[in-house]
């Protein structure tokens, strides 16, 4: 259990908290609960942690006062973050890894979690790689086995990627203005229902100056690629100037 604590949480006395999640057995049956509704029931003890694993996760995601947390993967390239928004199976964790493995910095492979001044802080939980055998199980990864250095600063935001593997594609960017990227953020935004008016605040100044696209993608090393050398020449940019490169 302790093992899928939410990166620096703390361990205090139970029942301190604002929710709880909890495996009880009960007649040879592990059961999993959280704020109190059944979540599912099984024999498996694995099964059983990868459930709580996701309870933990979303509730911190949902209830956490002071950040807006975006379902994304996210690293750092030149003091800026590089926002990969996406669905579960959308290829964010693969790229992520491959950006990593090409040099970038890694904040977190499920989660942006974007202060009120629209600042990235690390949420470093291990990277969920998924298995090639269809059982839709993952293996929670190190990112110090990949080889990968870990951010520990709040840093701006440099780029929002919106992308999606299919097979054969090739990273074509078109551009999102700032209203396109805000409706794109906020459909994978935790707690757009629950805090709408902190959500769309905090996305507000996360983007501001921000460059933002979308394009399918094919292998993440490409696209990973395609993306540094991207966010390398914004960096030797001078001011004033807007440089783009078609890695298509």
């Amino acid at each position: 259990m302790r093992a899928l604590l939410p990166p620096n949480a703390d361990i205090g006395d139970a029942g301190e908290g604002p929710a709880s999640v909890s495996i009880d057995q009960r007649n040879g049956q592990l059961v999993v609960t959280a704020q109190d509704e059944h979540i599912g029931t099984t024999e498996d003890p694995e099964v059983a942690l990868g459930m709580v694993d996701a309870q933990l996760r979303a509730l911190v995601a949902l209830l956490a006062p002071d950040h807006i947390f975006v379902h994304a993967g996210v690293v750092a390239v030149g003091g800026r973050a590089v926002i990969l928004p996406g669905f579960t199976f959308a290829g964010k964790t693969t790229l992520t890894r491959a950006l990593v493995e090409a040099g970038a910095i890694y904040y977190s492979d499920e989660f942006a979690a974007i202060d009120a001044q629209g600042l990235v802080h690390p949420y470093p939980k291990p990277l969920s790689i998924r298995h090639l055998d269809g059982s839709g199980r993952s293996t929670e990864t190190s990112p110090e086995l990949l080889g990968a250095r870990t951010g520990s600063d709040a840093i701006p935001v440099g780029l929002v990627a919106i992308t999606s593997y299919r097979p054969g594609a090739r990273l074509s960017p078109e551009p999102l203005g700032s209203g396109a990227a805000l409706l794109a953020l906020l459909g994978h935004t935790i707690p757009a229902r629950t805090r709408p008016r902190q959500a769309i605040g905090t996305l507000k100044a996360a983007l501001q100056g921000t460059t933002a696209w979308m394009s399918d993608r094919g292998e993440a090393a490409d696209a990973a690629r395609a993306i540094l050398d991207s966010m390398s020449l914004r960096t030797h940019a001078q001011p004033g100037h807007v440089y783009t490169q078609d890695h298509g």
